[in-house]
């Protein structure tokens, strides 16, 4: 379906489809963006312009089921996957300069098992699809429409747990700041058990 992308107060008067669909169904949704990037939709018949499929993962099995969709997307339209892990710094409280060298060893070892995670995914795709993977330091919603835009002619792949009401007002949204403000079509995969 197409999103016209409305946020803040004209979201809250008129609403949003798309929005609304995403806590209803139980189907997957592809979210296709009003604009200038909505050259994914083609005439009937002919191949989407879409060489890149983003996958980002938080390390959480129901994440990981954008994976299959995103692999049999993949494969039919031959394109890359792109796997994407967000970590966060770890909180910088006040020490000893002594204890940089501890903090600094921290981080690393985040990003390690952040890619170590990200390659056992990507091998689990199997060798006929060509995929990389990324490791980067953020907030994951911007983090996510960020490496979007770098690529040529993405689709975002990634599960939606449903949340509505007050636990997603406290918590947040990384599905609704990547599906309201992305340039590019997003394909929201309800995740079971989410």
């Amino acid at each position: 379906m197409m999103s016209r992308g409305r946020s803040g107060l004209d979201r809250f008067r008129h609403g949003s489809v798309a929005w609304e669909l995403r806590h209803r169904l139980t189907v997957p949704i592809l979210v296709v963006p009003a604009g200038p990037h909505a050259y994914t939709v083609q005439p009937w018949g002919t191949r989407p312009a879409i060489t890149d499929i983003l996958v980002p993962l938080d390390g959480s099995p129901l994440a990981e089921q954008a994976l299959p969709p995103a692999q049999a997307s993949a494969t039919q339209l031959d394109a890359d996957v792109h796997l994407l892990r967000v970590v966060s710094r770890p909180a910088a409280v006040a020490m000893d300069p002594a204890g940089l060298g501890y903090y600094f060893e921290i981080e690393h070892e985040l990003v390690a098992d952040a890619e170590q995670y990200l390659r056992e995914k990507a091998g689990e795709l199997g060798p006929a699809i060509n995929t990389e993977v990324q490791v980067v330091w953020g907030l994951a919603g911007q983090s996510i429409l960020s490496y979007a835009e770098q690529l040529e002619h993405p689709l975002v792949c990634m599960t939606t747990h449903g949340r509505t009401g007050l636990g997603r007002s406290v918590l947040g949204s990384v599905v609704e700041k990547v599906t309201q403000e992305s340039g590019v079509p997003v394909f929201l995969v309800r995740a079971l058990g989410g």
